[in-house]
């Protein structure tokens, strides 16, 4: 069997899974098609691995309701949890196919609970289990639902919520919006609290670190070192590239050593060199 082969990351893009799921499974059931840093893709191993984790089998129809949809929303009655990672665990299906039921479900109104459609055999549909009312029970709900985003976008390999250059975006979004993004109102102030913690931290290891003189301003960097620097370097390679041409071509037609060209052009090379050291000295001392 001709082999073809790709790289881990490659593999993650085709199984729909995380890289690190891809790395776990190099070292144990996709072991055999490992080659050096690549996977054999033609390798049963690696088709089944994608196989199970894209949903991509023989009994998912192409079009149409898929066959576990009714399985799936009895599921999602039974214990409550209407998300991707339910029915994908609970089914033991492949995220993106869970994907599609979900989807279904959403489209059909059928997303939250309610009556359960009967078995395939006639038998009656087991009851739902009764809902925990209570403050308690309503933030137990909140924390599950916010977990479940979170599996669901670990599965997926997404990022969860990048903070963005300006946050004051936020400002601009309906409640709806912000709960569509972050599952519950709940979780968006968790995630605000959080940023404001990293910022705080951030801000504060920042002056610790001027304190110590660890760090120095940019605009001290720029105006202090680098444009002396600069300067000198644009002197020497115009007024002191011609200077030192001319005499060194004097020197020699007058009979002088090569040591005294060498010294002459050190003197004239320290002479745009020595200013600019001083110069930076005096601003970083004073700074």
């Amino acid at each position: 069997m001709v082999k073809n082969l790709i790289s881990k990351a490659e593999l993650s893009r085709r199984a729909l899974v995380s890289a690190a799921a891809v790395t776990k499974a190099s070292n144990s059931i996709l072991k055999d098609a490992v080659e050096g840093r690549r996977i054999d893709a033609n390798h049963p191993a690696v088709k089944k691995y994608i196989a199970e984790h894209t949903g991509a089998t023989t009994d998912e129809p192409a079009t149409g309701i898929d066959p576990l949809y009714e399985d799936a929303l009895r599921l999602c009655n039974e214990n409550g949890r209407f998300t991707v990672s339910n029915i994908s665990r609970g089914l033991k299906i492949g995220v993106a196919r869970a994907k599609k039921i979900f989807a279904t479900m959403q489209a059909a109104g059928t997303d939250k609970p309610g009556p359960l459609p009967p078995t395939a055999n006639g038998a009656a549909p087991t009851t739902a289990k009764p809902v925990v009312k209570g403050h308690g029970a309503k933030n137990h709900t909140k924390k599950t639902a916010a977990l479940e985003n979170l599996n669901d976008s670990i599965e997926s390999g997404t990022t969860l919520h990048e903070i963005p250059e300006d946050i004051k975006a936020f400002a601009d979004m309906t409640l709806a919006e912000l709960i569509k993004r972050f599952g519950t109102d709940g979780a968006f102030v968790d995630w605000l609290r959080a940023v404001k913690s990293i910022e705080d931290i951030n801000e504060k290891r920042l002056k610790n670190a001027v304190t110590r003189g660890e760090l120095v301003s940019r605009n001290l960097i720029k105006v202090g070192v680098i444009e002396p620097f600069d300067t000198a370097f644009n002197k020497l390679l115009t007024d002191g590239a011609k200077t030192i041409a001319r005499r060194v071509c004097a020197m020699n037609g007058a009979g002088r050593s090569v040591e005294d060209c060498e010294d002459f052009v050190a003197d004239q090379v320290s002479s745009f060199i020595k200013p600019a050291k001083a110069k930076i000295s005096r601003t970083l001392k004073n700074a």
